[in-house]
Order: structure tokens, then C-alpha cells, then sequence
């Protein structure tokens, strides 16, 4: 058996499956002709050595076959499960998680790693409690490898909140590693806990991310320490660089300054080139925010010296800040053929924007044009990209989870069943006892009661144990539903445009966006043509996690259309018709029949006037100056352009029109637009808000600045809620001429 292993070892990987097989069959000879338990367990040691051997061959050989490599790794589980041998599952089931993550096969990878991780954890905790600590480490070393292979994956999936977590348990692995070294007194050992204690401190994003610069700069400090003490130049570098990132991003320019320059001394020295490029140009990002463009230029030269190509389009971007229009062409070219050859539809789309504000300014309008439509297609093709990621991730949690609730439900038949079979033999052994024992009857009543109350207590224990353990089990379930939900908010608030952006180009107006949950239903859209303006106020079926589902395909939905056309009834047709076909609605029953009610409307730049068309959702305007045969209010009188009495999508055949409406504006009219929840929003007494008091509270809040508007309908509809509810998603959004 040894010599078959060894010339594995010393042939090539094609001869793994004619060495392997005969291993097999030689392993199956000597167990049939075996009957000592301990020499019955060497053979099947080999016997999965072997196995391991043939799945080498079909993962790497010229006859590569993930699934007969599964295959086999399956059947080194069964040898391991058999002889109880945890060790060797663990990095098994390990081995398993990498081939289904090159089929591609998400579930399955996380399944197989948290499988190992939890046997992992058991062997930790028995090696600890037999105080074993040469296992303990052992254990604890598999325990890490597979956190840290759930924190990359997590990671990739762009949840950082798990990702965080995973980090964090490495922290505890590897700060009892230290301890441990330090107790030992073993150097080696000491040094690579000390590595092990400091990449666990490494993914700060999630800090970053919740803008916990005092806890991330914390951690860095940290990481310095320990890349300190074991003298490790290259990686105390690296640290530098990352402190001087959070310093930037607090925009604390003079701090990040010291640590890039302390870093960037390091890398000379080491003469690393790609070290120092790297921090050359994150310097002259620190000037260029300074707005001291002859230094950031410097530094950003110096990048390009050292082969680093990609500055190419940083220094088109001062030169624009600089006003030389001509030599920020000359550079964006540069980068956007990069970009390009690259094939990366972010860094592509990047590019195209930088080119197109740059032909805008040159006045060279059908470039600039035809970059800025590139930019738009490689930005939806990013956001489709990120929404594809986000939901892949939730159904690879579901897969998994489903998985996980059929096999606690097998393991809790085989416990009944065993539980049965232990109460039988009890009864059997306790009859036998009674009869045999006759002639002490009274002292086996006193014997047996006394076995069963302690039964009794025992059961009773386990049950506790059990409730508790439930009780654990639902607690954490929450807790990453929560989570889930939670980043399901940040990857629709990511979709959102931002506030910014929609303030920059309407300066008098406010968007007051409250959902009923974590995540809405309710969503607003907005985008910017040469000469028009566009923005709407959506609310899709339902509200939560079903709601924002919605609302991610509708905003989809809303940039396709807008980029054929910006006419505002022809947007609502196209949407209709996207919507059905994406969600396969039919007339049929069992077809879904959800949909979206909108307010669309859409500002001229050049002209007074704005066109409007609605599905469900009317438009008011308040106005200065009211006409001779209307009250004036406190502020004005309020002119209503009623909707399209239908929604989009749902009902809806795909001939429906939408009303167009071209208005002529005033200055100091004011638009709003907005979903039912704030009049449908009811009070303690049980009063719904309605309509006609939403409008009076507008017509008497019209001579306020659309902030002060704002504040006061946010403080207002808290009032009037009080301690019930918030019945639905409220938006409104208002905008003054």
C-alpha cells in the first residue's frame, strides 16, 4: 500500500487513477481477511488515502471530472464517518467546498464549509476539555482556514456585515494562538499566530463602511504592532498605506500625508516598485483634494514612471480641474483605450464620463454625447450585474438553509427512533431484573423507581436543553434575517439616485422618503438629459422585503426606457410592457399580478412648461395667484392633474396609454408629487389623514423654503401618527419653479 502512495507521490498526476484503483483492491483484500479493529482501521485509513488519490486524478488530470472527484471525496467521507476519524472529514468536506466552487455551485459550497466548521468547532471543544493542546491547535488551525475561506466568500458576495463576523471569530482563533505561543515559549509558533492575529485585523471595510474611523484606525495601530515586532518591512508598509487611506477619507490630509510617506520610505528601501507606485498615487489624490493640482501632477507623473498605467486617467482629471481641456483629452484617451483593452464595463463607463464632461466643455456636443450614452450602458450593466450578485447571494442562503432544516429534521427521526430503542431495552432489562430478583421485590421497586425519576430528570434535562437550544436557534435566525434585510437596504439605497445629485440639479426642491420598514416599496427615480429633467415618485405592491424587490425591477425598468425615449406617457408604455414580460403576467390566475402606481413628470430647461403623465398617482401644483373663480388659500390655491386610472403592470394589457399632460409654469409655482402612505396614514383615534387635509396642510406651508416644507411635513405626519404604526411607505417629493 505505501509503495502504491509513494509512486503517486514521484509519477505524473495521469498515473493517480491506475495506482489508486490497485490501492482499492488491495485495501478490499486485506479487510476481507481482517477481523482486529485497530488494524481494520489502518486499511480503511489507506483505503480513503487511495480514494483521495483517484478524485487528485479526475480534479487535475487530463480526464479532469469534478463530479467522479466528488464522487470519491464522498466516499472518503463515508470510510471517516465509519472509523469516527473528525480530523480527516473536516479536511474533506473542505476539499469538497472547492470543487463545487469550480462548478460554480454556491449552496453547495457553503453547505460543505459550514458542515466542516461545525465539526471543527466540536474538536476544538473536546481537545480543550481533555486539555490536549498539540489537537487544540490543530483544531483550531482547520477552524481558521475554513473562517477565513467563508469571510473571502462572503466578501465576494458583497456581504461585509458576515464577512465582518468571520473576521472577527479569526481574531478569537488567532489571539488564543498567541496566548498559547506565549505560554510555550516556541518563537515559530509565536510568529505565525502573530501573522495570523494581524490579516485578522485586515478587513476593515465594514468599520469604514459604518464610518468607524476611530475603530479602524484602532485596528491599524494594532497591525503595526505586531508586523513591528516580527520585523516584517513589506507588511508594515502595507499598513501604513491603509491607515493613510481611512486619514484620507476623514479627509484628514495632514495624517495621511505622515503615513504615506512613512510607508512609501519603506517600499523604497525594499525597492518594491509596485508598493511605492501605489502609494506615489494615492499622494497625489491628496493633493489634487487639497486642490494643489502642480503636485498631484508631480506625484501622478512619477506613477506613470513606475509602470502604473492606470493614473493615466487621474491626471486627465486634474488637467481638467486645471481647465487645460486639451491635455485632459490627450490623457482621458489615454485611459479610456486602457479601459477598453481591459474589457471592464465600471472602468470603461468611468472613463466614458470623464471624456464626455470633457468634450462638454471643449463644446464638442455629439462626442460628448456619445460617451455620456456609453457611460449610462456601462453603468447599467454594472447595476444589473450588482442586482444579479445580490440575489444570487439570497438564493445560495436559501438553498443552504433549506438543506440544513432537512437534515435537522433526519437527525431529530434518528434521535426519536434511538430514544425508543433505549426505553425498550430499559423495560427488557428492568422485567428481567423483577423476575430474577423476586425474593428482594421491595428493593427493586425502591431500585427501579429510582432509575426511572433519574430518567425522568434526565429527559426533562434534555428537553430544557433542547427548548434552550431552539430558543438559540430562533434568536440567530432573526438576527440574520435582520442582517439579510439589512443589506438588502444598502443595496437599495445604492440604487437610489442620490440626494445630491437630484438637489444639484433642482436646487428648490426636497424628497421626503420615510419607509414603514427596513426596506420599501416606495422608491424615487431621477435622471438628467441635455435638455430635460426627470423625476417620479413610485410606489410598487406591498411594502419590506416583497416591496423592494419590486422597486429594484421597476427602477430597471425606468433607466431602460429612458434611454430610448424621454417622453413621459411613451417611458410609462414602455415600462408597462417591461414589467409584464420581466414578472410573465398574463391573464391566466396563477399569474402574479403586482404592479406599480407612478407620478412622472418631466422639466424643459430651455422652456416654462413641464409634461406630466401618471399610472394611479396625480400630480398638484400650488400657484401664487389664483384665478378669480378659486378661494386663495394661505399660500395659493392647488391645481390637481389627475392620473391614468390604472397601475403599471398587473391588469394592465400592453396597449395601455398614459395621459400626457404639458403644463405652462410660473415662477414660484410649486410641484409635488407622491405615493398614498402619508394621506392613508391613520391617527391614534383611528382617523385617516385623507387628501383634503394633506392639501390644506400644503397650500398653508407654501411660503416656507422647501427645506422648512420638509421639516415641517416630516414633524407633522410623526404628530399625527403618534404611538400607532406608520401604515405604509410615504414619499413626497416637491419642487419649486
Amino acid at each position: 500500500m505505501r509503495i502504491y502512495f509513494a509512486l503517486c507521490e514521484e509519477c505524473e498526476i495521469k498515473d493517480n487513477l491506475k495506482y489508486g484503483e490497485l490501492a482499492v483492491k488491495l485495501a478490499d483484500k486485506l479487510l476481507s481477511n481482517s477481523t482486529d479493529d485497530k488494524e481494520r482501521k489502518i486499511i480503511l485509513k489507506q483505503k480513503a488515502s487511495a480514494f483521495s488519490i483517484i478524485s487528485i486524478f479526475y480534479t487535475e488530470g487530463d480526464k479532469a471530472n469534478l463530479t467522479k472527484a466528488i464522487e470519491y471525496d464522498e466516499k472518503r467521507i463515508k470510510i471517516y464517518e465509519e472509523i469516527d476519524d473528525k480530523k480527516h472529514i473536516v479536511n474533506t468536506l473542505a476539499d469538497m467546498a472547492q470543487l463545487y466552487q469550480q462548478q460554480s455551485n454556491m449552496p453547495k459550497v457553503l453547505e460543505y464549509y459550514h458542515n466542516g466548521l461545525h465539526i471543527a468547532e466540536e474538536l476544538a471543544k473536546e481537545s480543550a476539555q481533555k486539555n490536549k493542546p498539540k489537537e487544540l491547535k490543530e483544531a483550531n488551525q482547520i477552524r481558521y482556514d475554513i473562517l477565513y475561506q467563508l469571510a473571502f466568500i462572503y466578501d465576494e458576495l458583497n456581504d461585509t456585515t458576515t464577512a465582518y463576523d468571520y473576521n472577527n471569530k479569526l481574531r478569537e482563533i488567532a489571539e488564543s494562538a498567541v496566548e498559547q505561543a506565549k505560554k510555550s515559549r516556541n518563537a515559530k509558533e509565536y510568529k505565525d499566530a502573530q501573522n495570523l492575529l494581524a490579516y485578522s485585523y485586515w478587513n476593515l471595510e465594514q468599520m469604514i463602511q459604518d464610518k468607524n474611523y476611530a475603530k479602524a484606525i484602532d485596528a491599524c495601530n494594532k497591525i503595526l504592532f505586531i508586523f513591528n515586532g516580527i520585523k516584517d518591512t513589506q507588511k508594515i508598509a502595507s499598513a501604513y498605506n491603509l491607515k493613510a487611506i481611512i486619514y484620507f477619507k476623514q479627509k484628514n490630509y495632514t495624517d495621511a500625508l505622515d503615513s504615506y510617506n512613512k510607508g512609501l520610505a519603506l517600499y523604497e528601501g525594499k525597492k518594491d516598485k509596485g508598493g511605492m507606485g501605489m502609494i506615489l498615487g494615492n499622494i497625489a489624490r491628496i493633493y489634487e483634494g487639497k486642490e494643489e493640482y502642480s503636485k498631484a501632477l508631480d506625484y501622478s507623473f512619477k506613477c506613470i514612471k513606475l509602470g502604473r498605467n492606470y493614473q493615466l486617467s487621474d491626471i486627465g482629471r486634474i488637467y481638467f480641474k486645471m481647465k487645460n481641456y486639451q491635455k485632459a483629452e490627450e490623457y482621458a484617451k489615454k485611459s479610456f483605450e486602457l479601459a477598453q483593452k481591459s474589457g471592464n464595463p465600471g472602468s470603461i463607463g468611468y472613463n466614458a464620463k470623464s471624456l464626455s464632461d470633457i468634450y462638454k466643455a471643449e463644446k464638442k456636443f455629439d462626442k460628448a454625447l456619445e460617451m455620456y450614452e456609453l457611460h449610462i450602458k456601462m453603468r447599467d450593466s454594472t447595476q444589473n450585474e450588482g442586482i444579479k450578485k445580490s440575489t444570487m447571494q439570497k438564493q445560495f442562503q436559501y438553498e443552504y438553509e433549506k438543506k440544513q432544516e432537512s437534515v435537522k429534521a433526519e437527525q431529530d427521526k434518528k434521535d426519536v427512533l434511538a430514544k425508543e430503542e433505549l426505553i425498550q431495552q430499559t423495560f427488557q432489562r428492568n422485567a428481567f431484573i423483577g423476575g430474577f430478583a423476586l425474593m428482594l421485590i421491595l428493593a427493586g421497586v425502591s431500585y427501579r423507581n429510582f432509575r426511572r425519576k433519574r430518567k425522568d430528570n434526565f429527559i426533562i434535562s434534555k428537553q430544557k436543553e433542547t427548548v434552550e437550544k431552539k430558543n438559540l436557534i430562533i434568536e440567530e435566525h432573526q438576527k440574520e434575517i435582520l442582517d439579510s434585510i439589512s443589506y438588502a437596504q444598502r443595496i437599495q439605497e445604492a440604487i437610489l439616485p442620490p440626494l445630491s445629485e437630484v438637489i444639484s440639479s433642482l436646487p428648490n426642491s426636497f424628497i421626503l422618503y420615510k419607509p414603514k420598514d427596513i426596506v420599501s416599496g416606495d422608491f424615487y427615480w431621477f435622471s438628467e438629459t441635455e435638455n430635460k429633467i426627470l423625476i417620479a415618485a413610485c410606489d410598487c405592491t406591498g411594502h419590506g422585503v416583497p416591496g423592494a424587490f419590486m422597486s429594484t425591477i421597476a427602477s430597471e425598468k425606468l433607466n431602460e426606457a429612458v434611454g430610448n425615449t424621454t417622453d413621459v406617457s411613451v417611458i410609462l408604455q414602455s415600462v408597462n410592457i417591461r414589467m409584464k414580460k420581466v414578472l410573465r403576467q398574463t391573464d391566466k390566475e396563477d399569474s402574479t399580478h403586482d404592479g406599480m402606481d407612478i407620478a412622472l413628470i418631466s422639466f424643459n430647461k430651455e422652456k416654462s412648461e413641464l409634461e406630466y403623465a401618471g399610472a394611479n398617482r396625480p400630480m398638484w401644483i400650488v400657484r401664487g395667484t389664483p384665478p378669480p373663480s378659486l378661494k386663495e388659500g394661505a399660500g395659493g390655491w392647488l391645481e390637481e392633474t389627475k392620473a391614468t386610472k390604472t397601475a403599471i403592470g398587473g391588469f394592465t394589457t400592453d396597449e395601455q396609454e398614459f395621459t400626457k399632460h404639458k403644463i405652462k409654469l410660473n415662477k414660484g409655482d410649486t410641484i409635488y408629487i407622491f405615493t398614498d402612505g402619508f394621506a392613508d396614514q391613520f391617527s391614534p383615534e383611528n382617523k385617516k389623514l385623507m387628501s383634503k387635509r394633506f392639501k390644506e396642510v400644503l397650500l398653508s406651508i407654501n411660503n416656507k423654503s422647501m427645506e422648512e416644507q420638509k421639516k415641517y411635513l416630516d414633524e407633522f405626519i410623526e404628530n399625527w401618527k403618534g404611538d400607532m404604526e406608520q401604515t405604509d411607505d410615504i414619499l413626497v417629493i416637491g419642487v419649486r419653479v
